[in-house]
């Protein structure tokens, strides 16, 4: 992977962190819930379009990185992808 991708992943997945242990979360995501009300959180910050695809991308980065068992991973979940789609296309009315 490129060193400017490798960047970008670490770039977006370090608000996700704060905002776990924020939130009083384990700093590794467990279940898709964390994800999904994390996009919650980021819909009503006003984030961009762009914002939901670039934090999966950066989630299935950090899951591969971390050899997380394909079963457990978060960026694989149905719920997630739909979420995903869902807010990128809200977004783009």
């Amino acid at each position: 992977m490129r060193a400017n991708t490798m960047k970008k992943r670490v770039e977006d997945w370090r608000p996700f962190r704060r905002w776990l242990l924020g939130d009083g979360r384990p700093a590794s995501p467990s279940a898709p819930e964390d994800a999904l009300d994390y996009f919650k959180a980021q819909w009503e910050g006003a984030a961009p379009r762009t914002f939901y695809q670039s934090f999966l991308d950066s989630l299935a980065f950090f899951e591969r990185a971390g050899e997380r068992p394909e079963a457990e991973r978060l960026s694989d979940s149905q719920a997630v992808k739909n979420a995903v789609k869902a807010f990128t296309a809200k977004r783009a009315l």
